[in-house]
C-alpha cells in the first residue's frame, strides 16, 4: 500500500482515469454510477490499479460491470 503523494498513487491514479475515461466512452457517462471497484473510504493504490484493470477488461469483452441499482424500484437513490 502506497500513501496518497507516492509516485506509485500518482501513476495508479492516471491509470484509472485513462481506463475510466475509455470506459465511460464505450458504455456511456452514466456506466458506472453503481459499480463499485473499491471500498470508497479505504482506497489505495493497489486498488486504483485493479479497477483499471477490471475497466479496461470490460472494454476489451465489450461487456460492461453490473450497474444494477440496489434498490430497483428507486433507482434515482444512490446509497
Amino acid at each position: 500500500m502506497e500513501g496518497i503523494n507516492s509516485q506509485t498513487w500518482r501513476d495508479n491514479l492516471r491509470l484509472y482515469k485513462q481506463a475510466e475515461k475509455e470506459y465511460f466512452i464505450t458504455f456511456g457517462a452514466e456506466s458506472l454510477d453503481y459499480v463499485y471497484l473499491w471500498d470508497p473510504l479505504h482506497v489505495d493504490s493497489d486498488d486504483l490499479a485493479a479497477g483499471a484493470k477490471k475497466l479496461r477488461d470490460a472494454i476489451r469483452t465489450g461487456v460492461p460491470l453490473d450497474n444494477t441499482p440496489p434498490n430497483p424500484d428507486m433507482p434515482e437513490i444512490i446509497y
